[in-house]
């Protein structure tokens, strides 16, 4: 049964919930982590080889322009891990090395770095941040963290709040743009954010520590232990960080309340390998926080008593074991996340609790076929949203149940496909069917073209369905994206690509103003009528201009056509990327940062520059100074949004 009383109470969770790098076919940048490329050795018939050449600003002992041989690069572009050059996909990887370039507190301010990337943040650390792919938005993007699923059941549209989680203990990051439905269902329209936290990665025990402190008051303070043995692999993290903040209710506006935010985080993974070969494993994670948010209607400071808490709560369990000729694995996990937010305003006090859990299950097997690689398998997942308090009560359940087939296969020696097939059954839309495409091909030894196009959907939410706000005559939005790119390399000195993309969205849903502005009744989800749009070009590059200097670039232009609301024109059309890395002294490394937005449908242009210089001490440790908003630029990134003035942090990093 659901039940809701007032209308308030769904527009405030509306307003509440809202809002070194290893690329592989979208460009990325060498001067913080690693770039790829591939060559064919000439007559010999045998698959490409890869090389991979490495300028990289380490905090603990620069690398310039070397050239280094590692193991095989793979990426999660697929249902299996896939040699990077083997995949017509758009990815990029960031890696440990590049986070700690920049020494960024949030990971959604390194994203914010990358082509086709762009963020909206609602204040500082804790404060709701969403971000886009090449203009798709927060709704549009899956976001995965040690194989859970995070994406948030009980908010107005199923996506991930990326403001509460900082880098600490994060070993690796994948974007994966472009539909990726039939890979990962509903959702995936604009791509896949995959997040790993460290592993053990060589025998015996690694322990690191980071401690950092600056403006606003801030501190944050990480511990990480890896131990290696045998056959045993143990990791864990765990993360402090608290700041006075600033006003999320921009401080330009007359807002002079501090908003601050604490959490303590604890995240762990470990496997085993038995003497048959079968690995079992798990891992998951914990979190508490408490924030301070500036209630809206108008936004402002208002009452000084807007605080927020939150739980969250992850854990997956996986076995991995052969079968004569099929790789198998076998996976269960649990996701649960409680919002809770306490405020008042002319109606007197509120509090509301939104609680969402998922729970998914998943078998995959792998088999080759000589003429090229078959993976299949079947998944469950179940979604439940609840909230209480004083805006009324409500809750609702949605299934989905899944099978899907994807095959791999190399069309001679400088050609490599990969085709997938899913279908949904849901338990409210029935069956969704969708399909994915991907081609590389290295004309060159140095010139790679890449192909990838894909179908997806996007179930609406049980809030869009069945809250105050909501029509429980939506149906799915159904989309198609096409991303085509070519990539120039210039040996082991840098790179240039191109990318163009293409995203329609049918049966847009869209949170509009249905009629007189201060009425909220009149408010609601609806279909948009005829095809949204999305397009645009990437163009990125890099070059080390000598052995200590190396400068990159990256631009994105998208272009924007609909009938829904401007939320969907707020994508910037214009935004510009510089990077600078350079060795400054024989232990001294510099990154500077600059970004260029412009042509936004309701705010304006802005420039921002960060700088990270970071001092080896020898001994793998390290000490850092990064300035954010180095010119103290005013600027919002959602409107009525602070953003953060000039702010100085310094840190120290060491590993035993």
């Amino acid at each position: 049964m659901i039940t809701l009383t007032g209308a308030r109470g769904a527009l405030r969770q509306a307003d509440s919930a809202r809002g070194d790098a290893i690329t592989v076919g979208g460009g990325g940048n060498l001067s913080q982590g690693i770039w790829l490329s591939r060559r064919a050795p000439q007559g010999t018939g045998e698959r490409p080889v890869k090389t991979i050449g490495i300028i990289a600003v380490l905090a603990a002992g620069p690398v310039f322009a070397q050239d280094i041989v590692l193991d095989d690069i793979v990426v999660s572009a697929n249902f299996e891990d896939t040699e990077a050059g083997r995949t017509g996909a758009s990815v990029i990887v960031v890696t440990e090395e590049g986070l700690q370039a920049t020494a960024d507190v949030r990971v959604i301010d390194y994203l914010n770095t990358l082509p086709g990337v762009n963020v909206t943040t609602r204040g500082g650390v804790g404060g709701q941040s969403g971000i886009t792919l090449r203009g798709a938005s927060q709704n549009y993007v899956a976001v995965i963290v040690d194989g859970i699923n995070v994406t948030d059941p009980s908010g107005t549209q199923v996506s991930y709040d990326f403001g509460q989680l900082t880098t600490a203990g994060v070993s690796r990051i994948e974007v994966l743009k472009g539909s990726q439905s039939a890979l990962y269902g509903s959702s995936a329209v604009g791509g896949v954010i995959n997040i790993t936290t460290k592993r053990a990665t060589e025998d015996g025990t690694v322990q690191t520590i980071e401690a950092e402190g600056g403006s606003f008051k801030t501190a944050r303070l990480s511990y990480s232990v890896a131990h290696k043995a045998g056959p045993l692999a143990v990791a864990a993290t765990i993360a402090r960080v608290q700041t006075d903040g600033f006003s999320a209710a921009d401080a330009a506006d007359g807002n002079t309340e501090a908003d601050g935010f604490a959490s303590t985080r604890l995240s762990f993974n470990a496997d085993f390998t038995l003497q048959s070969g079968m690995k079992i494993g798990a891992s998951g994670f914990v979190e508490n926080s408490t924030g301070d948010y500036d209630e809206g209607f108008p936004l402002g400071d208002g009452t000084p008593d807007e605080t927020q808490a939150r739980k969250e709560r992850g854990l997956r369990l996986f076995t991995e074991f052969t079968t004569g000729a099929v790789d198998n694995s076998i996976s269960a996990s649990i996701f649960d996340l409680t919002r809770r937010y306490r405020d008042s305003d002319a109606f007197g006090a509120n509090d509301n609790t939104y609680q969402g859990t998922r729970h998914a299950l998943a078998y995959q097997g792998g088999v080759d076929l000589g003429a090229g690689r078959l993976v299949f398998g079947l998944d469950s997942e179940t979604e439940d949203y609840a909230q209480n308090g004083n805006f009324g009560a409500l809750s609702a359940t949605s299934r989905t149940t899944g099978a899907y087939a994807e095959f791999s296969t190399a069309l001679g020696d400088r050609t490599d496909v990969t085709a997938t097939l899913r279908h949904d059954d849901h338990s409210r839309f029935g069956g969704q069917t969708t399909g994915r495409v991907t081609l590389a091909y290295r004309a060159t030894d140095d010139v790679t073209l890449r192909a990838q196009a894909g179908t997806g959907y996007r179930a609406p939410s049980n809030f869009e369905l069945f809250s105050f706000y909501g029509d429980t005559s939506l149906t799915p939005e159904s989309s198609r994206t096409l991303d085509v790119s070519v990539e120039k390399t210039f040996g082991d000195k840098g790179f240039v690509q191109a990318t163009a993309f293409l995203l329609q969205v049918d049966n847009l849903i869209d949170f509009s103003d249905m009629g007189t502005p201060a009425d909220f009744n009149d408010d609601g989800y609806a279909q948009v009528p005829g095809t949204s749009r999305r397009s645009g070009v990437e163009l990125q590059g890099e070059y080390a201009v000598s052995d200590t200097f190396t400068l990159g670039a990256n631009y994105t232009y998208t272009e924007s056509s609909s009938n829904a609301s401007s939320a969907w024109a707020g994508v910037p059309r214009h935004d510009l990327g510089i990077s600078i890395s350079a060795q400054l002294a024989p232990a001294l490394t510099g990154v500077l940062q600059v970004q260029y937005v412009a042509d936004r449908s309701t705010l304006p242009d802005y420039t921002v520059a960060n700088v990270t210089l970071t001092y080896d001490l020898g001994q793998d440790r390290a000490a850092y100074l990064r300035v954010e908003n180095l010119f103290n630029e005013q600027y919002q990134q959602v409107a009525g949004y602070g953003t953060s003035d000039r702010a100085i942090y310094a840190g120290l990093r060491a590993s035993f």
